[in-house]
């Protein structure tokens, strides 16, 4: 996990246009002994893309919901390709149920991003 979310990080992603509405909370497949992803936001495309971002979330959450971890494959399979030519970056926020803390990484086109959350100690 790259970082907990912060006010100060919620404002930077806004900001370049990497947040769009949050997605409900849907915590109900996870296993009540085992931590489990919960995808808050995914978007693909440019930072600050004046428009040329779409919605990942589907893509994302059927890869990740109620897994402990998960990898993502960063193409244009998640929603399409919202800039042609140009490297896009994927920007994901979810949370470690039952753990309320939000977290966030963003991995370029091309590259795979690993999400996981641990089991509590």
């Amino acid at each position: 996990m790259r970082s907990i979310r912060s006010t100060a990080a919620i404002a930077v992603a806004a900001a370049a246009g990497l947040l769009g509405p949050a997605a409900p909370v849907d915590a109900a497949s996870c296993e009540a002994s085992q931590p489990c992803i919960v995808v808050r936001q995914a978007q693909y495309g440019l930072p600050g893309g004046g428009g040329k971002t779409c919605s990942a979330y589907s893509s994302v959450s059927n890869l990740c919901l109620g897994r402990s971890s998960c990898e993502i494959k960063v193409n244009n399979e998640l929603c399409g390709d919202p800039a042609p030519g140009i490297r896009k970056t994927l920007f994901v926020s979810w949370q470690c149920d039952p753990d309320n803390r939000e977290y966030f990484d963003s991995v370029q086109e091309y590259a795979t991003m690993t999400i996981a959350c641990e089991a509590p100690r």
